[in-house]
């Protein structure tokens, strides 16, 4: 069942998955969204129902901050399990990560 009706951007992110202070590790995400995000690989590690701390982490885009990268912490609930990987969906807000991705939605829109 989709639980997600936010627009879906097919982003690659990296993505470290914590609970409390153990570190499941570092995987990819294949899309995110506002309400929630896809990452691949890590389906033998969560469990539905399971709060987890993502770590979300971007490289800049500004002018002069090519090296640099951003992160961006927040709380997800385990709500899809597959076996490609796991549905997160936000338990927390990050209004500057949302901000980034609707500045992706309005970028993606342009090159169509």
């Amino acid at each position: 069942m989709n639980h997600r009706n936010d627009l879906r951007l097919p982003l690659i992110l990296e993505v470290e998955l914590w609970h409390d202070k153990h570190k499941y590790g570092s995987y990819k995400s294949s899309d995110v969204s506002c309400g929630g995000i896809f990452i691949e690989g890590c389906h033998n590690k969560l469990a539905g129902g399971e709060f987890v701390t993502t770590n979300i982490k971007v490289a800049s885009n500004e002018p002069g901050r090519s090296n640099s990268v951003e992160s961006f912490l927040m709380k997800a609930l385990v709500v899809r399990t597959s076996a490609r990987g796991v549905g997160l969906m936000w338990a927390t807000d990050n209004e500057p990560f949302f901000r980034l991705l609707d500045q992706a939605a309005h970028t993606a829109a342009r090159t169509v």
